[in-house]
């Protein structure tokens, strides 16, 4: 269950780091500009919806006004303060300056202007009304009452008209109030979710970095800071974790070309390397070696055509052998040639053998398909990781080292420079008084039809 859970948060942060950096903070941009264009628009409806509740108020007031003088105009109440001209006017100034005081342009409402413009006018002349009436009548001449109610009455349906289109302007904004909440509720998730893509995708690169620098730390504690095979991982993790895969491709290409033209050196040419660095310690280290390869009981002379007949049958690989006699161990070259053999199985396998004066070569040649990094950089360094190294390269290549033969395992290139395949060259000392009788070629396929009566080892 845990590995599970394991593979699934692997996947789930390779998902998250194929997310663009840009386009997580574009989003992240554009769901916060939202959000304040959203919170803007929304605090501008809820204050213009509030500023014509203001005027509503103040409208049902201002008019509660002309009610009292016509109130007051129908009783014939002539002392009262409701039909003096100073009450009347200061009515027609709170009409007028009722909208400016809530802070609401009418102008901008265009059928409410003309209601509103409508009732000032109406009002005015209602005043007018009032006061010619009154003043009449106050000199004892009788004057009917019907003109001043008719102006009410007029008066009074503007007035209804007004709150009725102020009332649908009202709610219009709070329609566009919800639509302003709704939207700055999804713009702020928008935000609030990139954020976290956003932290999701930092915490990933900061954990890659602390491993990537934990993997180093361990290379250098452990001496394994010079295996080319681990740098070469490690670096490549390192770019890609980063974000930087066309540069990792371009490193990975340029330092497996240099490992892949890399070959393994035989042990007497390292053994003059070293002597030429070390002159002194060298000199009794190559006579050693030199004194051990020559008391070897095991070494003798060997029937090379035969030899390479027997291993190109049990690895089904057409070969190309020429006849021969070798100084050398035929259990030991046999074990070589199997292991670089069931290595190399799965590719086009050809054995050759090829004699050049008091010189032997065995060749063992794989079409489409090649040691890799980790192998080469085996090869190459005795002190190198086995990670990664394939058995049977492990086996040849020991007992290569341990009974000191002179080999060469590199991977081949073909004229544009590309790799075609790999191959293993192991050179050997010839009997010179053999001569060369013929040259044996066969495919995988008619092989034991041929040599069907050679008795192998």
């Amino acid at each position: 269950m845990n590995e599970i859970q394991s593979v699934f948060k692997e996947e789930n942060m390779k998902k998250l780091q194929t997310i663009a950096l840009e386009k997580i903070l574009l989003f992240c941009g554009f769901s916060l500009a939202l959000t304040v264009i959203g919170f803007w628009e929304f605090q501008s409806n809820v204050s213009m919806s509030e500023k014509l509740a203001r005027v509503q108020t103040g409208m049902s007031t201002c008019f509660s006004r002309v009610n009292q003088t016509f109130t007051a105009a129908m009783i014939k109440d002539f002392n009262g303060p409701y039909l003096k001209r100073d009450f009347m006017a200061l009515t027609d100034e709170c009409l007028k300056e009722g909208s400016k005081a809530a802070g609401v342009d009418m102008s901008t409402l265009p059928k409410a202007s003309v209601y509103f413009n409508e009732l000032l006018s109406e009002v005015h002349w209602f005043h007018e009304k009032v006061v010619k009436v009154v003043g009449a009548q106050a000199g004892g001449v009788e004057i009917p009452m019907n003109a001043i109610n008719e102006k009410f009455m007029k008066i009074e349906q503007l007035k209804l008209d007004l709150i009725d289109q102020l009332d649908s302007v009202h709610g219009q904004y709070r329609e566009a109030r919800l639509r302003d909440e709704l939207l700055v509720a999804a713009a702020f998730m928008m935000f609030m979710g990139s954020l976290f893509i956003f932290g999701l995708k930092e915490l990933a690169l900061l954990r890659h970095r602390r491993e990537m620098e934990h993997k180093a730390l361990s290379l250098l504690n452990t001496g394994s800071a010079r295996a080319a095979a681990m740098v070469d991982q490690l670096v490549q993790k390192a770019l890609t974790g980063q974000g930087m895969p066309v540069t990792a491709q371009v490193f990975n290409d340029y330092h497996t070309t240099v490992l892949e033209q890399m070959s393994f050196q035989p042990l007497p040419q390292r053994v003059k390397e070293q002597k030429a660095a070390e002159p002194a310690a060298a000199v009794i280290e190559t006579t050693q070696i030199e004194v051990a390869q020559m008391v070897k009981p095991e070494e003798s002379t060997v029937d090379i055509r035969k030899l390479l007949t027997n291993q190109a049958l049990r690895l089904k690989a057409s070969m190309e052998v020429q006849d021969g006699e070798v100084s050398v161990d035929p259990e030991v070259l046999a074990q070589v040639i199997q292991a670089f053999g069931q290595r190399l199985v799965f590719g086009d396998l050809k054995l050759n053998g090829v004699r050049s004066a008091d010189r032997y070569e065995v060749k063992l040649q794989a079409t489409n398909l090649c040691f890799n990094v980790h192998e080469l950089n085996y090869i190459a360094d005795t002190t190198s990781s086995m990670e990664g190294v394939d058995v049977n390269v492990l086996i040849a290549m020991d007992l290569i080292r341990d009974h000191g033969l002179e080999a060469q395992v590199k991977n081949r290139l073909g004229n544009d420079g590309a790799i075609i395949g790999a191959e293993v060259v192991i050179g050997l000392n010839a009997n010179p008084n053999r001569t060369l009788v013929n040259v044996v070629k066969g495919k995988k396929r008619d092989l034991q039809q041929r040599l069907s009566e050679v008795t192998f080892n």
